[in-house]
């Protein structure tokens, strides 16, 4: 005996379903975007000495109202602050190792790699004074023994013009647009680098990566891992800060580096 045949519904029929399925697709679509927005929504009101908690990688943050911006916010919401340079990290630190971060920001990174084992020094330099009690106060929350330097580094002591900006991370020694002009002090780098010995070199320091490492002797660093800036310094000179590392022996790692995080290794 034959089945009997079930025709399919008229096309309208078929149609009319097919938007209603699509209609509550897209309505849940937008009913998730607006709760991840009601989640990660912005404290624009909020007292500039309120602090807000998170937690990157196991390392607990806290960070004031006075230093967020709405794009900084939405980042470490997302989990996504610094993640590509912390992931070059985790494979790079050594037991023994004395590093010295040149950019510290609010402290995640030193917190980060203080807690790696064996670390023998962290010394973190961060240029821009609205954040050295933010990364000092991290640095406390983690219990991590990080030496903490207030300063621009230069190739001389002394004063450096230095431009700040809203989003901390935009800060730079070079002027860009929407910064206003400071001047500050500035440690000399080869002074830093005789004093602290680094085996590894972290450097985010927008666009100062060109000029500062002229004229210093790199042969104690095992791995240097830099955020390079083509927007500021151009591709030529991403080139040249290659090539300057190269001088010292330290060369692109293709496998360990990823898109403008560079890992600068030994063969």
């Amino acid at each position: 005996m034959m089945a009997p045949h079930r025709s399919l519904p008229p096309w309208s029929t078929r149609a009319r379903r097919a938007l209603l399925a699509g209609r509550d697709t897209v309505l849940h679509l937008v009913r998730r975007h607006w709760r991840r927005r009601m989640r990660f929504r912005f404290p624009r009101d909020a007292a500039p000495d309120a602090r807000y908690r998170f937690v990157m990688r196991g390392v607990p943050l806290e960070v004031p109202r006075a230093v967020l911006t709405p794009e900084i916010w939405r980042y470490l919401c997302e989990g996504r602050y610094e993640t590509e340079e912390l992931d070059a990290i985790a494979g790079a630190t050594r037991p023994g190792d004395r590093v010295l971060e040149l950019g510290a920001g609010i402290g995640f990174i030193s917190s980060f790699v203080a807690q790696r084992p064996g670390i023998e020094r962290v010394v973190a330099v961060e240029a821009n004074p609205k954040l050295i009690e933010v990364a000092r106060r991290n640095h406390a929350i983690n219990d991590v023994p990080v030496e903490l330097v207030n300063a621009v580094v230069a190739q001389e002591n002394g004063t450096v013009p230095f431009y700040m900006h809203a989003d901390f991370w935009r800060c730079s020694m070079t002027p860009q647009p929407d910064t206003e002009e400071v001047r500050l002090p500035a440690r000399a780098l080869r002074d830093l680098f005789a004093e602290v010995r680094p085996s590894l070199l972290i450097v985010d320091i927008e666009g100062g990566e060109l000029t500062v490492f002229d004229g210093v002797d790199l042969s104690g660093v095992r791995e240097a891992i830099l955020e390079v800036h083509p927007d500021v310094i151009g591709l030529d000179g991403v080139g040249r800060v290659f090539a300057r590392f190269a001088e010292e022996g330290l060369f692109y790692h293709p496998r360990k580096s990823s898109r403008a995080i560079v890992v600068l290794a030994r063969p």
